[in-house]
């Protein structure tokens, strides 16, 4: 039980952790791809589960076991309008940073080697106001998955 708590103690804004099927059953229905009912989304949208801890981490939850795969969601409040001419572009460069390794997958090599291992499609991205992370694998990884996404939060190597 120690180790998931730690998943959740680091200071990052808000880490998200989202069923695929959740995304994708809000526009379709079923494998028809038939617009769905209100009725339908609005319970899904019930579903989501938010809770903010003590140190501002803000955590989400919507399950939905139609697809036995989850995403696994980080998104942290940066980017330009928190960077000066001095740190100018230094969100973005971080974000590209991020899948090259960390202390627990030290290099690119080995990081892409447990990416196939998991199953795992990942990718990022740098707006004005966030830089948004995320891994998408099957469900049995999840906890494999938050392992990977907290190594790379907590110890990047550049």
């Amino acid at each position: 039980m120690r180790q998931k708590k730690s998943l959740i103690n680091f200071p990052i804004c808000f880490i998200a952790a989202l069923s695929l099927a959740f995304l994708a059953g809000c526009a379709t229905s079923g494998i028809t791809g038939a617009p769905r009912p209100i009725d339908q989304l609005k319970t899904d949208l019930d579903a989501l589960k938010v809770e903010t801890l003590d140190n501002g981490l803000t955590l989400m939850l919507a399950e939905n076991d139609r697809v036995p795969l989850v995403t696994i969601v980080i998104a942290v409040r940066a980017g330009a309008f928190v960077e000066d001419e001095e740190y100018d572009g230094l969100s973005h460069l971080y974000e590209h940073m991020f899948f090259k390794g960390n202390r627990a997958i030290p290099n690119q090599e080995a990081y892409l080697n447990r990416v196939r291992e998991l199953g795992m499609s990942f990718n990022g991205g740098t707006s004005t106001e966030v830089v948004m992370y995320y891994f998408t694998l099957p469900s049995e990884n999840l906890e494999a998955g938050l392992r990977f996404m907290y190594d790379a939060v907590t110890g990047p190597l550049f």
